[in-house]
């Protein structure tokens, strides 16, 4: 990371139109640390108060006896808002005598258990308290993001023993998103983001990003997997946070949208702790400094080694970036020195050649996607505007590139290409039309199939767009052709799934249920099952 003055900083971000752009529709309510007075909301309506003050001296001392310490509660029903409800990780050291740093997951489906299974192991290790909500969401309002994180929040300081200067956020694709102005509104209490598979909110209005240039302890870790249709939208934040002075890493891993590996979640967190020392939220741990550095230098051997040297030369000027102040200038030289070496070298040039024109070839596709999207939902003819969406983005060349071998670079781009077009297709498309609109909602599904043939999604898809229409045996086709894939896990949720259970009285869909039961009990789900 280039650091740049805040004033700079400020500029850049007022020139691309970040600063304090309150959207229509935007924030309702201001989350708040103590004193700070919470303001009417855009509705008119009083907003509740996102936390009470918290004493620094007089710590809650019941809430060991109350909760488990070393074990993941599983729920946890808030005591500031009894609708919201979480699970909770006290680390087995945690006592009331000390201040805990906190880290809160936000799920954009509300599947608490499922970042809090991959950040406990880095929790205990540091001592960190997690919360993690049933109750966040993304592709929606904010509101109930707002709700999820208040009650978090308030029951931090009603509960627990808490360092209030450093909390965290982590969330993935929406709520990664959403992150940011949570962080801008707590700043000066939030100390870092996680934010997995997702940049910045759209249009980035209503962030408070002066707050955050001007606190000088904020840090942004940033994940995605280098099939992740978000994948290019991260890489252009990370290039924006160059121009910022806010600490920040990008890690990419293998695979799709999703949260990151639970190995790159540990790194988050001890990279965490080590901005943390820098910032002086925590004593410096040399031991800790010195074990952390002499892995991540011989992770930076590992890329040289493997032939990557784009990827070297950033491991070696990440560790002079993150160990500046905390190791002896000299035990840094050696890293600088590799990554200008690497850098000057004609291979690196022509990746770093590459990934620009990546990056600038996915933002021309986009542009593409945007047209035919608005086109599709606009004609009044949605099956043939479905088949020109799949020709005009030449989806066929697509999957061609995608499964080539010859340019593991361009291979990857053009698999995130297909799977931002399956995501409009499977996903925003179908859900928009799915009660009003079934012929555009299955016309959308054609698309999605047209990008992955393979994925069990449409055929599921399918069966919900034609239950929700009334067309019984064509949901019921659809059905089976979902069982026949073997992709059914649990077949309870497709009986309480709201429109597939309106087929609950026909004896074929029993059928098929009696028969997804026996496969789910007898065989492994195939790769790309949901």
């Amino acid at each position: 990371m280039s650091a740049a003055n805040p004033r700079r900083a400020i500029e850049i971000l007022a020139a691309l139109g970040l600063i304090l752009a309150l959207a229509a529709g935007g924030w309702t309510k201001e989350l708040v640390i103590e004193r700070r007075v919470v303001r009417g909301t855009a509705t008119g309506r009083q907003a509740p108060s996102a936390l009470h003050t918290c004493n620094d001296r007089i710590a809650p001392r019941w809430a060991r006896d109350t909760f488990p310490v070393g074990q993941v509660i599983d729920s946890v029903v808030s005591r500031s808002d009894p609708t919201q409800s979480y699970a909770l990780y006290l680390p087995s050291r945690y006592d009331t005598a000390h201040r805990w740093p906190v880290l809160y997951l936000m799920d954009p489906r509300g599947r608490a258990l499922v970042p809090m299974e991959l950040f406990r192991e880095p929790a205990e290790r540091h001592g960190w308290i997690v919360f993690s909500s049933y109750n966040t969401l993304s592709d929606g309002p904010i509101e109930p993001n707002e709700l999820a994180l208040d009650a978090m929040l308030g029951d931090t300081q009603q509960l627990l023993a808490a360092d209030l200067n450093r909390l965290y956020l982590s969330g993935f694709s929406g709520t990664a998103k959403l992150g940011w102005g949570f962080a801008a509104q707590l700043a000066g209490n939030v100390a870092g983001l996680i934010g997995v598979g997702g940049g910045l909110p759209p249009g980035a209005a209503g962030l408070g990003y002066p707050s955050l240039l001007e606190n000088q302890s904020f840090s942004f870790f940033g994940a995605a997997g280098n099939t992740d249709f978000n994948y290019e939208e991260m890489v252009t934040l990370e290039l924006l946070l160059d121009n910022l002075d806010i600490p920040h890493r990008f890690v990419t891993f293998e695979g799709p949208h999703s949260w990151l590996p639970a190995e790159l979640a540990a790194r988050a967190v001890d990279w965490l702790e080590v901005q943390a020392m820098k910032n002086g939220l925590r004593p410096v741990d040399p031991e800790f400094v010195n074990r952390l550095f002499v892995r991540w230098l011989e992770e930076g051997r590992e890329l040289e080694a493997q032939g990557r040297p784009l990827a070297a030369a950033e491991a070696y000027r990440a560790l002079v970036d993150d160990f500046l102040n905390l190791l002896p200038v000299e035990r840094l030289t050696m890293a600088a020195a590799r990554a200008n070496e690497l850098e000057r070298s004609d291979e690196v040039k022509a990746r770093l050649g590459k990934r620009r024109e990546i990056l600038e070839a996915s933002r021309e596709f986009d542009r593409k996607l945007r047209d035919h999207l608005v086109r599709f939902r606009e004609s009044d003819r949605p099956v043939r505007e479905a088949a020109r969406m799949i020709d005009g983005l030449e989806v066929e060349e697509l999957r061609r590139r995608a499964a080539s071998a010859g340019d593991t670079v361009d291979a990857l781009a053009a698999q995130r290409c297909l799977e931002t077009i399956f995501v409009h297709g499977i996903f925003y498309l179908p859900r928009d039309f799915i009660e009003t609109d079934p012929e555009r909602a299955l016309a959308a599904l054609e698309v999605a199939r047209a990008a992955k043939p393979e994925s069990p999604r449409v055929c599921y898809e399918e069966a919900r767009v034609h239950a929700a229409a009334g067309h019984t045996e064509e949901a019921l086709d659809a059905l089976e052709c979902l069982v026949d894939t073997g992709a059914i896990r649990n077949p309870e949720f497709i009986e309480r799934e709201p429109f597939l259970k309106r087929l609950a009285g026909e004896g074929r869909f029993v059928e098929l249920m009696r028969r997804a039961r026996e496969r789910a009990a007898g065989e492994t789900p195939p790769d790309g099952a949901d």
